[in-house]
């Protein structure tokens, strides 16, 4: 995903493969099933390192911003 940040808060659920996931200085590897809380305006950032193909869910308020570049 690209680098961004919202005003909402931010929920990823890891779906498949294995993936990292930056936030501010912070490298979080997720798995699946794994949970990550993104605060609002916390700069964040999904990202594939591997061959393996990586897929998550993004769970947000219905009523939400859209991705503001940091």
């Amino acid at each position: 995903t690209s680098l961004e940040k919202h005003l909402h808060t931010h929920i990823v659920i890891g779906a498949r493969g294995t993936g990292l996931l930056t936030m501010g200085n912070r490298r979080i590897v997720v798995e699946p099933m794994d949970v990550v809380y993104l605060q609002p305006l916390e700069v964040h950032q999904l990202h594939n390192e591997t061959r393996e193909p990586f897929g998550f869910l993004c769970i947000v308020d219905h009523e939400r911003d859209r991705p503001m570049k940091p």
